[in-house]
């Protein structure tokens, strides 16, 4: 990233496969929309190398409440160049979850839009660092407590999720930086997301009661 120097900027990891023309896609889809910081798209999962068929994840149209809360961009996504001085680079405690960290970034700074079609293969061979033990899941939740992202955290990985520094990225030009340097109002994010976290056993024991109701109603 810091030796490139055209306007735009892509992941394509060394296993992974791009359709031919996705970069071409991606590239219009920015051109044709000054506002969008950055694009993404459907992908296919494929369980071999070179393998180019595979079950098709369907991406959702960009929210930012949904690109700060999930993963959406996958493993395929383009940005512009110029938001590097506003969302920094990579967190290099990563090995795996580095992609899902920054596209919430991206999300924080700038919009977003899905680019049509099939953008690439990424491949699940079951050995790699995001899809084979317990690597990826313990960095996801890292990266869930960072943004608040309370709701979909499994709990039995935030304990050795804690070994990362939650509150600081390490960035490859200026070593530890801490978050709020990175995310416009990260204080006010976590609070509102804290509060609302309250709301989910509540929800999920008002959902589980209105089951067994239903369930007493239909044997009576």
């Amino acid at each position: 990233m810091a030796q490139s120097s055209g306007d735009y900027l892509a992941c394509w990891n060394a296993d992974d496969l791009r359709v031919a023309d996705s970069l071409e896609r991606m590239v219009r889809i920015l051109d044709e929309d000054s506002g969008l910081g950055w694009t993404y798209g459907d992908f296919a999962i494929s369980r071999a190398f070179g393998q180019m068929e595979g079950r098709v994840v369907s991406t959702p149209e960009w929210t930012r409440e949904l690109g700060t809360r999930g993963a959406i961009g996958g493993a395929f996504f383009m940005w512009r160049r110029n938001l590097l001085s506003s969302v920094g680079w990579f967190d290099e405690q990563f090995a795996s979850g580095g992609d899902f960290d920054y596209t919430v970034r991206l999300s924080l700074h700038s919009k977003a839009a899905r680019t049509p079609g099939l953008i690439g293969y990424f491949l699940d061979e079951r050995a790699g660092l995001s899809t084979s033990g317990d690597l990826q899941p313990i960095e996801r939740t890292a990266i869930q407590l960072r943004y608040g992202i309370y709701e979909t955290l499994d709990w039995h990985y935030v304990h050795p999720s804690l070994r990362f520094r939650i509150g600081h990225l390490l960035q490859p030009d200026s070593g530890w930086a801490p978050i709020e340097e990175w995310v416009p109002g990260y204080a006010q994010l976590i609070e509102g997301r804290r509060s609302a976290a309250w709301r989910i056993p509540l929800n999920t024991a008002k959902a589980a009661a209105r089951r067994r109701i239903v369930r007493m109603l239909r044997h009576q």
